[in-house]
């Protein structure tokens, strides 16, 4: 039955009871409905004589097909343009918005995915930690410099991501730190590699070169 005429059939339910000299706790028990809701009824009957639903202004929300739709694209493509989803839901990109927050999902910036994996990270742990007990007269071989930012890869350039909270950090809702690495140093193995000159070169485990039989290491 069609939710209009549900409401309808139940207001003329309650009017009818309530001429027949039913108290409202009776007509509520009857038609399962709270003694609020039947005596608001009541009273707006009384005052208008209305026996009809009346159909709330403005457009109808979304239904639950819809919506359920817009979670399954956005789930598929976290990445997905606020254009894309209007045209995929055949919508303006104004009720897109709304309909998001409906989902609860929002739009952030996609969080970078770490460059270092597990084994990368424990290498350096163990490189800092037998650096820390080096003796004095190693570090008096170190040439240290003065601290710089810099960046190995872009970081200019951001993508946004629909996710609902506690999401962000997701596998397909990450960033990718860098969009091609073909070659990967073997430094990474915290040994040293040689130039054809037989210097050492400075690796990531800031291992020792052989320039002028001094340690270069940064701060």
């Amino acid at each position: 039955m069609d939710k209009q005429l549900e409401k309808t059939v139940l207001r003329r339910m309650v009017i009818q009871y309530h001429k027949d000299g039913l108290s409202i706790r009776k007509i509520a028990e009857k038609v399962e409905r709270s003694k609020s809701n039947v005596q608001h009824i009541i009273k707006t009957y009384r005052q208008n004589g209305q026996t009809n639903a009346i159909k709330p202004p403005g457009r109808p929300g979304p239904t639950e097909q819809t919506l359920r739709r817009l979670g399954r694209q956005i789930e598929k493509t976290p990445a997905i343009t606020g254009k894309e989803l209007a045209n995929h839901l055949d919508v303006s990109r104004n009720t897109v918005q709304k309909y998001t927050k409906m989902t609860e999902y929002n739009v952030r910036i996609a969080r970078k995915k770490p460059l270092l994996s597990k084994k990368n990270i424990n290498k350096r742990r163990l490189w800092a930690n037998k650096m820390a007990e080096m003796p004095l007269d190693y570090w008096k071989k170190v040439i240290f410099s003065d601290e710089s930012r810099f960046s190995q890869f872009s970081d200019a350039y951001r993508t946004f991501v629909y996710h609902k909270k506690n999401q962000a950090y997701q596998a397909k809702r990450l960033q990718a730190t860098a969009i091609l690495i073909e070659q990967i140093s073997n430094d990474d193995d915290g040994q040293n590699n040689s130039d054809d000159d037989g210097q050492n070169n400075f690796g990531d485990d800031g291992q020792n070169n052989g320039d002028g039989g001094q340690n270069v290491g940064a701060t």
